[in-house]
């Protein structure tokens, strides 16, 4: 039952890597679009931490040590919350067998007295973040090539080598630093210092985030050539309550529906696939549905795809990557507008 449940677990984190993936890469052309905005470092991450705790599994500890004061910083929410999930992935991954995963937080004030302890952070005042894996470790030369785009210590099929990279990248382009220490058969730990906000009260809509999916009824048809994000979608969206068709190819997607003998809610589709454009199948199977929802998703931002001509403008649309409570919430709402 362990072993079966840790492969589960492997599986889901293999989605999870996919559909970060396309994110990931973006981020390095700059083609993302980010809103920072002030918010409370220990807020952020208990609501990431009832994200990844259910991932981790049984064989993982999850603790908090966060100091009990409001630690304000700026950067965009998503991409604070893509820097945790990916810092505990990686240290799932070096902890087969299970652990301890442990995330503190700290105020510290870099001066001349202690720049030996941070030689590599600029004085000023500081959010310190230190997340500290009980895993296998690296040696030396791993760690000087840990944030390098591609390095990765995984398997060929195991790894993107853009998890840490991207980390280093989101954590620079806010003003921040990052730095590894890791001893082999002991564990790593990574330390992240982004500079205190002041003058500015912290965005409270984006210091309590929703961290539950959105449960409601109904048949769903996902049309998404990635298997490893089909998956993901599957397993939120029944998660959820809902009826789920899949299809890989909009040719089986459209199939699919034509040999469903029951009313379809939502078509949630990839709006590039090997074979055709999902606004293709948007506009076939509306003619069957004529209240059919449509929500489109792609990882480039909507105004690109939009500019390319792909989709027209104030279409319902869903940036990759997202997470699964991002998901439901829109599938919900527009059930709900409907």
């Amino acid at each position: 039952m362990r072993l079966r449940r840790r492969n589960e677990r492997n599986s889901l984190f293999a989605a999870i890597r996919a559909t970060n993936l396309t994110g990931q890469l973006l981020a390095f052309a700059r083609k993302q679009i980010v809103s920072p905005k002030i918010i409370d470092v220990n807020s952020q991450i208990k609501n990431v931490q009832t994200l990844i705790q259910p991932l981790l599994g049984e064989d993982i500890q999850i603790t908090l040590a966060l100091m009990e004061i409001v630690l304000p910083v700026l950067i965009d929410p998503g991409q604070f919350e893509q820097l945790l999930v990916n810092l505990a992935v990686n240290a799932r991954d070096a902890m087969p067998m299970g652990g301890r995963l442990t995330i503190e937080s700290h105020q510290i004030t870099v001066d001349k007295s202690n720049t030996n302890i941070h030689p590599e952070v600029n004085p000023d005042d500081y959010a310190q973040l230190v997340i500290t894996d009980t895993g296998s470790g690296m040696d030396s030369d791993m760690q000087r090539h840990v944030f390098e785009p591609f390095f990765t210590t995984k398997e060929f099929s195991g790894g993107t080598g853009l998890g840490l990279a991207t980390c280093h990248g989101i954590v620079k382009q806010n003003g921040g630093h990052i730095t590894i220490s890791s001893e082999q058969n002991i564990g790593t730990s990574f330390k992240i210092y982004f500079p205190i906000s002041s003058g500015e009260k912290v965005d409270e809509e984006q210091s309590s985030v929703e961290s539950t999916t959105h449960s409601g009824s109904g048949t769903i048809l996902v049309v998404e050539d990635e298997k490893k994000v089909l998956d993901l979608c599957v397993t939120a969206l029944q998660y959820s309550g809902y009826r789920v068709l899949t299809a890989q190819t909009g040719t089986d997607g459209l199939q699919v529906a034509e040999s469903f003998n029951d009313k379809i809610d939502v078509l949630f589709s990839d709006v590039v696939l090997p074979d055709m454009r999902g606004t293709e199948i948007g506009k076939k199977l509306t003619e069957r549905y004529p209240d059919l929802c449509i929500l489109y998703t792609s990882g480039y931002t909507e105004n690109t795809i939009v500019r390319d001509g792909v989709l027209e403008e104030n279409v319902n649309f869903l940036q990759k990557p997202y997470t699964p409570v991002q998901l439901t919430k829109v599938i919900r709402a527009l059930l709900d507008r409907n």
